[in-house]
């Protein structure tokens, strides 16, 4: 069984978004978000290295944000 949550690529964005625009150290972006200290800093870094294809794959979007984006 995999325990991993699957995250919006929205919400990855909102968190890199926090650190490298809004001034939030990753620990306190890590802490309000609830997720662990090392994940805010991958996501960045992710981001950095490849924006274009960074956070692929649906993860747990609602049906309609979903159809919206096939649509658009």
């Amino acid at each position: 069984m995999d325990s991993r949550r699957r995250l919006a690529r929205e919400f990855k964005q909102e968190a890199v978004h926090l650190v490298t625009q809004r001034g939030v150290t990753v620990a306190q972006a890590a802490g309000d978000l609830g997720v662990h200290a090392t994940v805010p800093r991958k996501w960045v870094l992710e981001l950095a290295m490849n924006p274009i294809h960074a956070f692929p794959g649906e993860a747990q979007r609602k049906p309609e944000q979903a159809e919206l984006t096939r649509l658009g």
